[in-house]
């Protein structure tokens, strides 16, 4: 994550200078939310230990993109996640804890345009790497001194990693405000091969290109 910001930052007076290269700033939002057992699993075990305080179940879709101009083909790399959240006050002793859901997307990328003129009209997005699928315990009485201590609830533990690949099928259509830049609306479909379990999502997507 750190190299990708290094490297939009390098990259963005070559982007507004040149048009060899393209930063891409995206969201969206998905049609249902992904399901994954082993999330289920841990909010549930965290709703056993736990009062529930807040939940977010759904925060939404976000990414970027760092390109090189092929003709009026972007090629690159790109980066994407959803993510989810659980608060709750531990039963036996009130200790706050919170427990962060991602799913992480990391792939080489091609956005083609169809018109030859990148950034403008229908254009179709194809992405293959990484998934990573993680639950990352936040301790929020940390900043006060005190620590959770997981033996407190039988030494459960609330955090996992598990890797997978990924593919992005897109649809998009954009439109230029100016010369070095666009705006695009459509639709993406990931798809995540798991060990265990498949994930997928549908989400309209919008996104800034300069």
């Amino acid at each position: 994550m750190k190299i990708v910001f290094i490297l939009l930052l390098l990259s963005s007076s070559l982007a507004h200078a040149n048009d060899s290269w393209y930063i891409q700033l995206f969201g969206g939002t998905l049609s249902s939310m992904p399901e994954y057992d082993k999330i289920d699993q841990t909010e549930d075990l965290f709703r056993e230990n736990f009062n529930i305080t807040a939940e977010d179940k759904n925060r939404g879709l976000s990414g970027m993109g760092l390109y090189i101009t092929l003709n009026s083909t972007l090629v690159g790399y790109t980066q994407h996640s959803w993510g989810s959240r659980i608060e709750g006050e531990l039963k036996s002793n009130n200790d706050d804890l919170a427990v962060d859901f991602d799913i992480d997307v990391r792939a080489l990328s091609i956005i083609h345009y169809m018109n030859s003129e990148v950034g403008k009209g229908l254009n179709f997005r194809l992405d293959i790497g990484k998934a990573v699928v993680q639950a990352s315990p936040d301790s929020m009485d940390s900043f006060w001194g005190t620590i959770f201590d997981p033996d407190s609830t039988g030494n459960e533990n609330y955090n996992f990693d598990d890797n997978g690949q990924a593919i992005n099928l897109g649809v998009a259509y954009g439109f230029k405000p100016t010369d070095g830049s666009s705006f695009d609306f459509g639709l993406m479909y990931t798809f995540i091969k798991m060990e265990d379990q498949n994930i997928d999502w549908l989400a309209l997507t919008y996104a800034f290109t300069w």
